[in-house]
């Protein structure tokens, strides 16, 4: 396993920063409920993200930590927000990613009606050094492949919702 690099610990003002944070918002074909559920099971999160481990340390709330991991990369996340049902950020505090200075995301999830609803997620990422002339462009690739992961998302909720209701 590569060296972990331990990163800038930043709170909710880091993603306010005007120009700098990117928001993108995706409609889903689930309730509001079922998409914040969703987003509490590791497996909706290996099937949206190219990972393949994604272990949350519980309780569930704004001190708890995740382990996201792919091949022989690594990240530890501290969830600094917390609303039960409506949104959650976390930053990430120590990963294999030696040119990162630091990252945080923040999801919300806003009921449209019954049986659909909207995520919105906010997200920063900041590099270090000669990486930061890149902070535009992984601004820009990050809210490509965000709205890609919101689909997988949503195709991963419907088959689990119509599972469900067929038990």
């Amino acid at each position: 396993m590569p060296k972990l690099t331990e990163y800038e610990k930043i709170g909710p003002d880091f993603l306010q920063h005007p120009g700098k944070a990117g928001t993108f918002r995706v409609e889903m074909p689930v309730s509001a409920e079922i998409l914040f559920e969703g987003l509490k099971q590791p497996d909706a999160w290996l099937a949206m993200l190219p990972i393949d481990r994604a272990e949350w340390h519980a309780p569930l709330g704004p001190t708890t930590t995740r382990t996201i991991g792919a091949k022989d990369a690594e990240m530890l996340e501290q969830f600094f927000e917390w609303e039960e049902g409506r949104s959650f950020a976390f930053r990430l505090e120590r990963g294999t990613v030696g040119a990162l200075q630091a990252m945080a995301e923040r999801y919300e999830v806003i009921p449209l009606t019954s049986d659909s609803s909207e995520i919105a997620v906010t997200f920063r990422i900041q590099m270090k050094g000669w990486a930061a002339i890149l902070n535009p462009v992984l601004k820009t690739v990050f809210k490509v492949q965000g709205r890609r992961s919101m689909r997988k998302l949503a195709a991963y909720l419907t088959e689990q919702s119509d599972k469900d209701s067929r038990s």
